[in-house]
């Protein structure tokens, strides 16, 4: 087994905190074209998407890999080839009945993403959806938070997707693919064990490191510092809301599109970004969930929202894992007028960006790797009941142009993002081929009533790009 593929402590913690009523894999859901994905028949030619995607999957490996718990679960888990790969068990069909409309297809995309994912093999699927009115096919895809983080989800949707109508059919590698032997579990116990023993001694090889380069220690030292203390400058708790609360109910979608260059319009007009106007809409849409729910509102309240921000090098394409921080960004809710409501975000977004907050969360995140196992989970299912942020809003940059799949064009694209640890409702945002989509992810029990927050939302980005 190569310790390359073991699973770092960021990628593990979603496993440990994956429950079966919240299970934690990202995804989309998004429409095509009907007529190039269907036969003569009519009939969808999932064959060929199958083909599709296995010529492609050399480009990332852990796609054909399981999950390896390590006995006692003394270490973290690593990712193995799993012997019993078959893609037609990760590229399904699924026929909706008549009418075959919308709201059937967000009922799909709800059942499929409130179900987890099972552990037995590669941890994700595509679903593709016929029978939907309008000479469309659906696409449902999920795949585990552990495999892959937002950003890394665009690339799992190269498996499929080409940049031209006309693009040939992937050519199968010319080598097959054969998958290693696994290792037995006497292997996996001693090498969790080893792991467990030697934790003491990464944490001083790291301390070894930082000594031989002290200047570059030094730095490290000051950028956490100054993004911990930005971070307590604004507070550490979270505002006490009625949308943190224990995740009970099923996953409800409710998806909205609006035009990327209003939005866009709109950032410059404000000196901000196309990500600060989707914050000032959010903040509305929240400001008008709580008043529906009968919350104070005074002026100076605000709701904490975890803003991901990606980590990614240049190079590193198929690499899959999260390579992910965050800034912990206080949105003004009390704040009624949209205008003065996207200046002060505007204002506070270009502060937190100055103080390195994403900087320090990486290296406290990248520290973690050094805990013994048992501790970082530990760590990790406290998480579960936090009480530092309220919301997650993620923002994945997609591509201003047409993708297509075996010819058939993308029409619509919505990101989803799970739900956990106290959130009982996220916003995903992408912006793809002129559109800007937000998809709310809420739970059934906990917040019934998250329509309010999607009509608030739709709300403040029509008076902020009007």
């Amino acid at each position: 087994m190569s310790a390359v593929d073991r699973l770092t402590t960021l990628d593990t913690s979603f496993l440990w905190l994956e429950r079966p009523d919240a299970p934690i894999h990202v995804g989309a859901v998004a429409v095509f074209e009907a007529r190039p994905l269907l036969d003569d028949r009519g009939e969808l030619r999932l064959d060929d998407l199958r083909a599709r995607v296995l010529a492609r999957l050399d480009r990332l490996p852990r796609l054909r890999r399981r999950l390896a718990p390590v006995p006692l679960d003394l270490d973290r888990p690593a990712w193995v080839d799993d012997p019993d790969f078959d893609v037609a068990d990760h590229v399904r069909a699924v026929r909706l009945p008549p009418p075959g409309d919308d709201e059937q297809f967000r009922r799909l995309a709800e059942r499929l993403h409130s179900e987890s994912l099972p552990r037995d093999r590669p941890l994700w699927d595509l679903h593709v959806v016929t029978g939907l009115a309008g000479d469309r096919v659906g696409l449902v895809e999920r795949v585990h938070h552990a495999l892959v983080d937002g950003v890394g989800g665009v690339e799992l949707a190269t498996l499929l997707l080409d940049l031209t109508p006309d693009a040939p059919a992937p050519s199968p590698p010319p080598t097959p693919w054969r998958p290693a032997a696994p290792p037995d579990g006497l292997a996996l116990a001693a090498a969790g064990a080893v792991g467990a023993v030697t934790a003491p001694l990464r944490v001083a090889r790291t301390v070894a490191r930082a000594a031989v380069r002290p200047d570059r220690a030094v730095r490290t030292a000051l950028t956490t510092v100054r993004g911990l203390a930005s971070l307590a400058a604004d507070g550490l708790l979270a505002p006490r809301t009625s949308i943190n609360a224990p995740i009970r109910g099923r996953r409800h979608l409710e998806w909205l599109r609006v035009p990327f260059g209003g939005v866009r319009s709109a950032a410059r007009r404000a000196g901000g970004t196309v990500n600060d106007v989707v914050l000032a809409a959010v903040a509305g849409g929240l400001r008008a969930l709580l008043a529906h729910r009968g919350e104070p509102l005074p002026g100076d309240r605000v709701v904490k929202v975890l803003v991901p921000v990606s980590r990614r090098k240049d190079g590193s394409a198929g690499s899959l894992g999260n390579e992910v921080s965050a800034i912990d960004a206080p949105l003004p809710v009390g704040i009624g007028d949209p205008d003065e409501r996207l200046r002060t975000v505007v204002a506070t977004m270009r502060r937190l960006k100055s103080a390195p907050q994403a900087e320090a969360l990486e290296t406290l995140l990248r520290g973690t790797d050094a805990l013994p196992a048992p501790l970082a989970r530990a760590i990790a299912r406290a998480v579960e009941r936090q009480p530092f942020v309220n919301m997650v809003v993620t923002n994945v940059p997609g591509p201003p142009f047409p993708l297509y799949a075996a010819g058939a064009r993308m029409l619509e694209a919505y990101p989803v993002v799970p739900l956990g640890a106290n959130l009982t409702i996220g916003v995903a945002v992408l912006s793809y081929d002129g559109a800007l989509s937000l998809t709310t992810t809420a739970d059934t029990e906990a917040c019934p009533d998250a329509h309010m927050f999607v009509d608030g939302t739709r709300r403040a980005l029509a008076q902020l790009t009007g």
